[in-house]
């Protein structure tokens, strides 16, 4: 599924050179999108087979989701594939930036997103991807 990558910590990533540390698909900076999916597929009582996949119902339901947080028809966000074969969303950048807005601020979002816990948002806020963000409100459907 993902590449094999050296470490983005530029100290940790000379060490890694330095001692011919053997590279694999774990050393991969999606691993924690994968894990999180799983993790949701697990809590939701879903399969992991083919869980990359669009017709998966953890991605059905995050579709679900970035359509309503990106203020969206899910028919007009387009599905493509990332790197490491999982599905992608495509949309005009308001409501790609509309929908970061309201995963930061909480402004604009659902009552039932609002109960998540205060913080559990914003701490990702470095790692930001949709993934990872996303299986939060995927979790809570």
């Amino acid at each position: 599924m993902c590449g094999e990558t050296y470490s983005i910590n530029q100290t940790y990533r000379q060490k890694q050179l330095r001692e011919n540390h053997q590279i694999t698909t774990l050393n991969s900076d999606c691993s924690g999108k994968h894990i999180g999916v799983v993790a949701t597929c697990l809590h939701k009582g879903y399969g992991l087979i083919d869980y990359n996949t669009k017709e998966h119902p953890i991605q059905r339901d995050t579709l679900e989701v970035v359509s309503e947080v990106c203020d969206i028809d899910k028919e007009k966000i387009i599905l493509g594939v990332d790197g490491c074969s999982v599905p992608v969303f495509g949309m005009p950048l308001y409501n790609m930036a509309l929908g970061y807005a309201r995963l930061v601020t909480g402004c604009g979002l659902n009552d039932e997103y609002k109960k998540l816990p205060k913080g559990c948002i914003i701490q990702w806020w470095p790692i930001l991807k949709w993934w990872q963000v996303l299986m939060v409100f995927v979790q809570n459907l």
